[in-house]
């Protein structure tokens, strides 16, 4: 099987952001409740909230997944992420919050946009907690894993050249 080709992936990414619902919302083109914006992301409240104050923080370029993100706009993502923790923590009497990312819709993505869900949380919420499952692995079967998994990141660290959106 061949790799894509670099042109193929940026026609794909950009028929992909014409047609996103997110990137209508960034543009302004679409309504939305912004409650945080900075240079690379916004954060908007999620229409359909797990709880109350539901924030999704987003880049403003179009990146499907975090993989094809540059770290400078994974950096702020997560930093504005951690602020609106924070102000949830101690504004909105939140006693916790769950902050994910659903990286691919095999992890459960609905929209071709990546994205930081951030869900404000008190004990008595009635919000079912993310449980993972803790399946049994042959001490064997671990270390085959950690050899192939710590050397496929190396190869793709030397590898790596970001995909462009624009």
């Amino acid at each position: 099987m061949t790799e894509p080709k670099e042109e193929n992936i940026q026609d794909a990414l950009a028929d992909q952001k014409q047609n996103c619902l997110f990137c209508q919302i960034i543009a302004g083109k679409t309504h939305s409740r912004k409650v945080y914006e900075d240079e690379l992301c916004i954060g908007i409240l999620d229409i359909n909230p797990a709880n109350p104050g539901h924030v999704l923080v987003l880049p403003k370029e179009h990146y499907p997944i975090l993989p094809l993100m540059p770290p400078s706009v994974m950096d702020s993502l997560f930093v504005s992420a951690r602020k609106i923790s924070l102000a949830m923590l101690r504004y909105l009497k939140a006693e916790g919050s769950n902050i994910f990312i659903a990286n691919g819709s095999a992890a459960g993505q609905k929209a071709p946009h990546a994205m930081i869900h951030i869900i404000p949380r008190t004990a008595s919420d009635g919000v079912k907690t993310f449980t993972l499952p803790q399946h049994k692995i042959k001490p064997e079967d671990a270390e085959k894993l950690q050899q192939l998994i710590a050397a496929r990141v190396q190869a793709a660290l030397k590898e790596a050249t970001p995909v462009k959106t624009t």
